[in-house]
């Protein structure tokens, strides 16, 4: 009896590599998508930080521009808004926080 040795054609092989070639590519596009939608969130979470510390910047601008001095023409005098030897309240003015 002969055994017949079988070769793999060229063709079967470089379909073989083809497939493989194709399922490291999708993976690799799985894991790029995820890493995406990891820097989207991240990108979102500095956003959302960034308009954060805008809007407490301009909370405390305005809060600052309440208790600064200001000058009266009249008499020469200058008055504290937003202070007062009470309650801590002034008519017009937000309570603490």
């Amino acid at each position: 009896m002969i055994e017949e040795v079988v070769m793999p054609s060229v063709l079967g092989l470089m379909e073989r590599r083809e497939v493989r070639a194709r399922q490291d590519l999708e993976s690799w596009t799985e894991v790029l998508d995820q890493a995406r939608a990891q820097v989207d969130a991240a990108r979102e979470r500095v956003e959302r930080a960034r308009v954060g510390r805008e809007e407490l910047v301009s909370v405390l601008a305005e809060e600052s521009a309440v208790d600064t001095p200001v000058s009266v023409p009249s008499g020469g005098e200058v008055a504290v808004v937003g202070e007062s030897g009470g309650s801590g309240a002034v008519l017009g003015e937000r309570p603490p926080v």
